[in-house]
C-alpha cells in the first residue's frame, strides 16, 4: 500500500487508511473507498488465517500507556461520544448533519465534560 512520502511499503498485522495511507490528500469520499479497500484486504488476511491472535503478554505496553507517559491527553471512547453528541447538536441547530469542533483545546475540553 501507498505510504507517506509516496513510497509503496507494507508491515503485517497493520491496517491504515485515510491520509496515514495515502500521505494528505484527498477528501472524503476517498477515505471511504480508501477505508473500504483496507476492511477488504483485512477480511482477506483473516480468510487466510494471517491474523495474529492477541498476545496478553504485551497486555499495558502498547501505544497508550507510552502516550500517557509523555503527557499526551487522550481522548477515549466516552469522551468521543460527547464530542459526536455536541457536534451533531451544533449541526441540527444550523441545519446540517453536524458542526465539527476545530480547535483542539475546545475539542478536548468537551471530551472531559467541561
Amino acid at each position: 500500500s501507498a505510504g507517506m512520502g509516496g513510497g509503496a511499503w507494507f508491515v503485517p498485522g497493520v491496517y491504515v487508511c485515510g491520509w496515514l495511507k495515502r500521505g494528505p490528500k484527498g477528501i472524503i469520499g476517498d477515505n471511504l473507498v480508501c477505508a473500504t479497500e483496507t476492511v477488504v484486504s483485512l477480511v482477506q488476511d483473516d480468510e487466510k488465517g494471517k491474523l495474529r491472535r492477541p498476545d496478553y503478554r504485551f497486555r499495558n505496553k502498547g501505544i497508550l500507556p507510552s502516550l500517557l507517559s509523555k503527557g499526551v491527553e487522550v481522548v477515549d471512547v466516552e469522551g468521543w461520544h460527547k464530542i459526536d453528541l455536541l457536534e451533531r447538536q451544533r449541526g441540527a441547530a444550523v441545519g446540517k448533519p453536524r458542526e465539527k469542533i476545530v480547535a483542539k483545546r475546545e475539542m478536548l475540553q468537551v471530551a472531559r465534560g467541561e
